[in-house]
């Protein structure tokens, strides 16, 4: 509804209303319905900054003017601190003034001047202020002209702006910023840039500079004529925000190549190359790195410094104190060094039937096997008690079979080939022990850093494939032969060759039953058979090649009769 309809209706006879009143109850809500509706009407309405003057008559309706508050979405990484931030051109602030006769709510937004306009009071010059000095100005000019009034003031926008980023870059220039934008943010756009532009050619010259050669620990941010380094690499690392300032308006950020370095190794964290800082002392570095291991030994640092192109000379550092002090310069390279028995653990696995499987605590050349087998509690209920495997990884790369590895098959010898068989049946640096006897005599083994112990499982059987008559599984016997299997399995086939060969469980190796008679626990009785075929097609085959030889008979004697 507007506003003059809402002043005719207030002019009405006073006596005709007040008589409607007390009379009429329908009239009454009719009233209420109709305020609430003219109400909602002002506040839809479009803010105008026309001072509209307060009458009697007006004051007995509020007038309410907003507009939107908050346009944009930005993330913060803390509260803003009042006191501390500047506020500048493009900052906005929601304006909140009560009086008895109106609610005005507008935004108002800083010019590029450093002025903000407050309809009805006048123009504020606020640059350079903060967020409370502002406010409070705002608030003061404001009461001046409503003693009366109640003031609130809120910062709910900040400005953007751009600031300018040089160096040897693919894409310097101007960059948007925030009173809140960090140096860092600026960094990760440059690189991101830099990355897609990046070029790839055999060197790198003034033209190829990529974000890879780009410093991250000498970056100059320069403020009001004054250089500022900023150090990203410690702020990631440490996280002090000095080194990692916020950007203001005017700042230009500079960011070089990188050009030195220094380096660290040994009993620190994070060994490696690190940028080189002028005037960084040493223990800043360490610090940067990760700080020492548990292990290093801080009052013996060893630093080797160059004198000349060519000559270097070494620098004891063998008291925690002069660390704080010790400048470094270019292509420092520090050693720390660090103990190598400190708190140090020589394991072995034992693994497989035993009741308590797992890795354990040696003294190297002294624990023996019969130790660690009762440590892991002794065989379990299914082990085979006559076979263990003991791998050393100490020895467990076979350079030779590497080699062969490397020669193609065609040109690999006979004795090659067999050594390849003979290094994937059996692990370079094992010992696989195959009897109770052996088993027996090697408690005593003293065992090694890395050594890894397995006792199989006890299967009780034989199994007998090949030219037999009932092939399979038969139970173990340790005193039976091989001939007595082959008769348990009911004898050789008509097929069957004669040749008998033993596969050992364990190795995977076959050994023919001629050079061994003793049967272990899982091992394979194979009994060679003759290969069957049709004896058409054997007799196709043997002519095929008769045939092939004819024909070569035929064309040696041609070539010699001419």
């Amino acid at each position: 509804m507007d506003i003059p309809l809402l002043k005719s209706f207030y002019q009405l006879n006073v006596k005709s209303v007040k008589w409607r009143l007390t009379t009429d109850k329908n009239f009454n809500k009719f009233l209420v319905l109709l305020y609430i509706i003219s109400s909602a009407a002002s506040q839809t309405s479009s803010f105008t900054t026309t001072n509209i003057p307060i009458t009697a008559r007006d004051s007995f309706l509020p007038q309410i003017q907003t507009q939107g508050l908050i346009e944009d979405d930005w993330v913060l990484e803390k509260t803003i601190d009042p006191d501390v931030y500047i506020v500048g051109p493009g900052d906005k602030f929601a304006f909140n003034l009560i009086t008895s006769g109106r609610i005005t709510d507008i935004k108002l937004q800083i010019n590029p001047t450093g002025e903000i306009l407050i309809p009805g009071i006048g123009l504020l010059s606020v640059d350079g202020l903060t967020v409370n000095q502002t406010i409070e100005k705002m608030k003061t000019e404001s009461l001046k002209q409503y003693e009366n009034g109640i003031v609130n003031i809120v910062l709910v926008d900040i400005r953007k702006f751009k600031i300018q980023v040089i160096g040897h870059l693919d894409n310097p220039g101007y960059y948007l910023a925030t009173p809140l934008t960090r140096v860092s943010n600026i960094f990760s756009t440059v690189i991101e840039k830099e990355i897609k532009g990046e070029t790839q050619l055999a060197e790198t010259t003034h033209e190829t500079l990529t974000a890879r050669g780009l410093s991250q620990r000498n970056i100059l941010l320069k403020r009001n004529g004054i250089n500022n380094r900023v150090d990203l690499e410690r702020f990631g690392m440490l996280g002090d925000e000095s080194d990692n300032p916020q950007i203001k308006q005017g700042d230009v950020i500079y960011i070089p190549i990188e050009k030195n370095n220094v380096s660290i190794y040994g009993g620190i964290e994070l060994t490696g190359k690190y940028e080189y800082v002028k005037n960084e002392i040493l223990y800043d570095l360490i610090q940067l790195a990760g700080g020492f291991t548990k292990n290093a030994d801080s009052s013996k640092i060893t630093v080797t410094r160059f004198i000349d192109d060519m000559e270097r000379k070494t620098i004891n550092l063998e008291n925690n104190e002069k660390i704080k002090t010790f400048i470094l310069v270019p292509d420092d390279h520090i050693i720390v060094r660090h103990k190598k028995d400190y708190r140090r653990q020589d394991l072995v696995k034992i693994s497989g039937e035993v009741k308590y499987p797992g890795i354990y605590s040696i003294i190297p050349g002294k624990t023996d096997l019969r130790k660690i087998l009762n440590q892991a509690g002794g065989y379990s209920s299914k082990a085979d008690q006559s076979r263990i495997t003991i791998t050393s990884a100490g020895i467990s790369v076979d350079k030779e079979a590497e080699r062969i590895s490397t020669i193609p098959y065609p040109d690999r010898t006979d004795t090659e080939l067999s050594y390849l068989r003979a290094r994937i049946r059996s692990v370079k640096g094992g010992v696989s022990l195959t009897s109770s006897e052996m088993v027996s005599k090697a408690m005593n083994f003293k065992l090694e850093t890395g050594d890894a112990i397995f006792i199989p499982m006890y299967f009780g059987e034989v199994e007998i494939i090949g030219g037999v008559l009932f092939p399979g599984r038969y139970p173990f016997e340790p005193r039976m032969q091989t001939e007595e299997y082959i008769n348990l399995a009911g004898g050789m086939t008509k097929s069957a060759t004669g040749d008998v060969y033993v596969v050992n469980a364990e190795t995977g190796v076959r050994i023919s039953s001629k050079i061994i008679n003793n049967i272990n626990n899982g091992d394979i009785i194979f009994i060679d058979e003759k290969i069957e075929y049709r004896k058409w097609n054997r007799f196709l085959e043997v002519m095929n090649v008769v045939g092939q030889i004819a024909t070569i008979l035929v064309v040696i004697k041609s070539f010699s009769g001419s």
